[in-house]
C-alpha cells in the first residue's frame, strides 16, 4: 500500500482470554514464516519473540504513534514526554496497550534480511467475549485524555459490532496495529503480513479473524485480501457525547436541540473518513 499509516485495530483492548490455550502459542516459533524475494531489497516475515519487544516498540514510535491518522487528528504526541530509549515522544498509555497485546505472543514482524532491520509489523492477539468488559474498564481508567478518547471509540464500535454473538464463537484472533515502514511501503508488506496472520489463524485453530480500521489504506488492505466488512462508522457522525444523550442505530441522535453545537470527536485529514470493521470466518480442515 502506498499508504501513511496502516492502522488496523489499531488499538484494541487488553483481553483476558490470551491465557487459554498458552501451551499451544508459546511453542517454539522459530522458523522463518515466510521469506519474500525481489530484486532489491527482501525481506521476511517472522514471529515477533519477547526479546525483539523492544525493537518492536522502537519501530512503532517512528512510524505507526507518528503517522496514525487518528493520532494525528487529535495530537497524540504533543506534549508528551520523551522515551528514555530513544529520545522520541511517546504516550505511554499507547506503550502499554502495545506491549499487552505484545504479550499474546502472536505477532509478526518483516525484517530486512540485509541489515535485519524491522520493516513491518502487526501486533496480534487473541480476543474473548470479556475482553469487551476489559476494554471499557481501560477507557475508563486510562490515565491519558486523548488516548481515552481513542479507546472509547473502540468500546462504541464492540458494542455496535457484537462480534461473538453475531458469529457464535467463543474466542477469535484479531489484528490490533498493522504498520510499515515508510521506506518499505509499496512492495507489498502489508499483505503479506494480513495473509500470514490469516494463516496463523487457521493453523492455531480460532474460528474468526477480526480487524477494525480506522485508515482508509488498512481498510484497502483488508479489502483486497477478501474480508467481509461488517460495520462502518463516518467520523463525522461520532460527536461529542454528554450525560443524557439518546440514541439510534449506535450513535447520537442527531435530533437533540443542542446537536448543531456539537463537534465530531476526530477529525482525521482525507481520505481517512471513518472507521470499518472487518471479519473472516475460518473453516476447519
Amino acid at each position: 500500500m502506498a499508504e501513511k499509516a496502516l492502522r488496523a485495530l489499531p488499538y484494541r483492548r487488553r483481553d483476558v482470554g490470551h491465557d487459554s490455550g498458552g501451551d499451544r502459542r508459546l511453542r517454539p516459533r522459530r522458523r522463518r514464516v515466510q521469506k519474500i524475494n525481489m530484486a532489491e531489497p527482501s525481506y521476511e516475515i517472522v514471529p515477533v519473540q519477547p526479546e525483539d519487544h523492544d525493537k518492536v516498540m522502537a519501530f512503532l514510535r517512528r512510524t505507526f504513534f507518528v503517522d496514525e491518522p487518528l493520532n494525528i487528528a487529535i495530537g497524540l504526541l504533543e506534549g508528551q514526554p520523551t522515551c528514555p530509549e530513544d529520545g522520541r515522544p511517546s504516550c505511554r498509555a499507547l506503550e502499554a496497550h502495545c506491549r499487552e497485546a505484545l504479550s499474546h505472543n502472536l505477532s509478526l514482524m518483516a525484517v530486512d534480511t540485509e541489515k535485519g532491520n524491522v520493516v513491518g509489523v502487526t501486533l496480534n492477539a487473541e480476543s474473548a467475549p470479556e475482553g469487551s468488559a476489559e476494554l471499557s474498564t481501560e477507557a475508563m481508567l486510562c490515565p491519558d485524555p486523548k488516548f481515552r478518547r481513542i479507546l472509547n471509540l473502540m468500546v462504541h464500535i464492540e458494542k455496535e459490532c457484537k462480534v461473538f454473538q453475531r458469529f457464535g464463537v467463543e474466542r477469535l484472533l484479531e489484528m490490533r496495529i498493522l504498520s510499515v515502514d515508510g521506506e518499505w511501503r509499496g512492495k507489498g508488506i502489508a499483505t503479506a503480513l494480513i495473509r500470514q496472520t490469516l494463516e496463523q489463524t487457521k493453523e492455531l485453530g480460532y474460528p474468526l479473524f477480526r480487524v477494525d480500521c480506522t485508515s482508509a489504506f488498512s481498510a484497502k488492505a483488508m479489502e483486497r485480501v477478501g474480508l467481509k466488512r461488517i460495520y462502518t462508522l463516518k467520523y463525522e457522525d461520532y460527536l461529542e457525547e454528554e450525560e443524557g444523550d439518546a440514541y439510534e442505530n449506535g450513535i447520537i441522535d442527531t435530533g437533540a436541540k443542542d446537536m448543531k453545537k456539537r463537534k465530531p470527536v476526530f477529525k482525521p485529514a482525507p481520505p481517512h473518513y471513518g472507521v470499518t470493521a472487518f471479519v473472516k470466518e475460518i473453516k476447519a480442515n
